[in-house]
Protein backbone atom coordinates (compact mmCIF):
# COMPACT_ATOMS: atom_id res chain seq x y z
CA UNK A 1 0.00 0.00 0.00
CA UNK A 2 2.69 2.66 1.20
CA UNK A 3 6.40 2.17 1.52
CA UNK A 4 5.90 3.18 5.07
CA UNK A 5 3.01 3.82 8.13
CA UNK A 6 3.98 7.50 7.71
CA UNK A 7 2.33 7.53 4.43
CA UNK A 8 -0.66 6.15 4.82
CA UNK A 9 -3.25 8.83 5.63
CA UNK A 10 -5.22 6.35 7.78
CA UNK A 11 -2.47 5.01 10.27
CA UNK A 12 -2.24 6.37 13.89
CA UNK A 13 1.61 5.97 13.36
CA UNK A 14 2.62 9.47 13.12
CA UNK A 15 0.16 10.07 16.51
CA UNK A 16 2.67 7.40 18.28
CA UNK A 17 5.61 8.11 17.06
CA UNK A 18 5.79 12.00 16.41
CA UNK A 19 3.26 13.32 18.41
CA UNK A 20 1.16 14.61 15.80
CA UNK A 21 -2.73 15.58 16.73
CA UNK A 22 -4.98 13.25 15.79
CA UNK A 23 -8.71 13.99 17.30
CA UNK A 24 -9.93 10.59 16.24
CA UNK A 25 -7.41 8.91 18.43
CA UNK A 26 -8.01 7.89 22.23
CA UNK A 27 -4.55 6.76 23.84
CA UNK A 28 -4.87 3.32 25.65
CA UNK A 29 -3.19 1.98 28.14
CA UNK A 30 -0.68 -0.11 26.99
CA UNK A 31 0.61 3.27 24.21
CA UNK A 32 0.63 5.00 28.11
CA UNK A 33 2.95 2.48 29.50
CA UNK A 34 5.72 2.62 27.41
CA UNK A 35 6.89 5.77 28.92
CA UNK A 36 6.46 8.62 31.66
CA UNK A 37 6.48 11.67 28.90
CA UNK A 38 5.68 11.62 25.33
CA UNK A 39 8.94 11.27 23.78
CA UNK A 40 9.59 8.37 25.93
CA UNK A 41 6.15 6.82 24.67
CA UNK A 42 7.13 7.98 21.02
CA UNK A 43 10.88 6.48 21.65
CA UNK A 44 9.40 3.08 22.42
CA UNK A 45 6.86 3.09 20.04
CA UNK A 46 9.52 3.68 17.28
CA UNK A 47 11.60 0.62 18.84
CA UNK A 48 8.60 -1.52 18.06
CA UNK A 49 8.43 -0.99 14.17
CA UNK A 50 12.12 -1.00 14.20
CA UNK A 51 12.61 -4.70 13.11
CA UNK A 52 11.07 -6.03 10.16
CA UNK A 53 9.22 -9.14 11.33
CA UNK A 54 10.58 -11.82 9.02
CA UNK A 55 8.22 -13.84 5.79
CA UNK A 56 7.33 -16.79 7.94
CA UNK A 57 5.77 -14.62 10.47
CA UNK A 58 4.17 -12.26 8.35
CA UNK A 59 2.91 -15.03 6.48
CA UNK A 60 1.63 -16.39 9.71
CA UNK A 61 -0.40 -13.39 10.91
CA UNK A 62 -2.13 -13.09 7.25
CA UNK A 63 -3.86 -16.50 7.60
CA UNK A 64 -4.79 -16.00 11.02
CA UNK A 65 -6.40 -12.67 10.24
CA UNK A 66 -7.82 -13.66 6.95
CA UNK A 67 -9.02 -16.75 8.70
CA UNK A 68 -10.11 -15.09 11.90
CA UNK A 69 -8.38 -17.12 14.42
CA UNK A 70 -5.84 -17.03 16.94
CA UNK A 71 -2.46 -17.04 16.67
CA UNK A 72 -0.63 -18.32 19.67
CA UNK A 73 0.52 -21.49 21.42
CA UNK A 74 -2.51 -23.76 22.62
CA UNK A 75 -2.70 -22.16 25.89
CA UNK A 76 -3.80 -18.81 24.64
CA UNK A 77 -6.04 -20.31 22.41
CA UNK A 78 -7.87 -22.34 24.97
CA UNK A 79 -8.14 -19.28 27.06
CA UNK A 80 -8.85 -17.04 24.14
CA UNK A 81 -11.84 -19.73 23.82
CA UNK A 82 -12.97 -19.96 27.11
CA UNK A 83 -13.29 -16.16 27.03
CA UNK A 84 -15.33 -16.19 23.62
CA UNK A 85 -16.88 -19.38 23.94
CA UNK A 86 -16.12 -20.30 20.16
CA UNK A 87 -13.30 -22.24 18.39
CA UNK A 88 -10.68 -20.08 17.53
CA UNK A 89 -8.37 -22.14 15.82
CA UNK A 90 -8.05 -22.77 12.30
CA UNK A 91 -10.10 -25.65 11.73
CA UNK A 92 -9.64 -28.93 9.15
CA UNK A 93 -10.94 -29.21 5.76
CA UNK A 94 -14.74 -30.91 5.91
CA UNK A 95 -14.86 -30.51 9.56
CA UNK A 96 -17.97 -28.50 11.43
CA UNK A 97 -16.91 -29.31 14.54
CA UNK A 98 -16.95 -26.61 16.98
CA UNK A 99 -15.20 -27.86 20.57
CA UNK A 100 -14.93 -25.28 23.66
Amino acid sequence: MVKHSLDYKWSSYRYHVRGDENSLLTPYFMYENLGETADQRQSSYRELFSHELKPKLMDEVRKATNGNYVLGDGRFAEQISKALKRRVIRGKAGSSVVRS
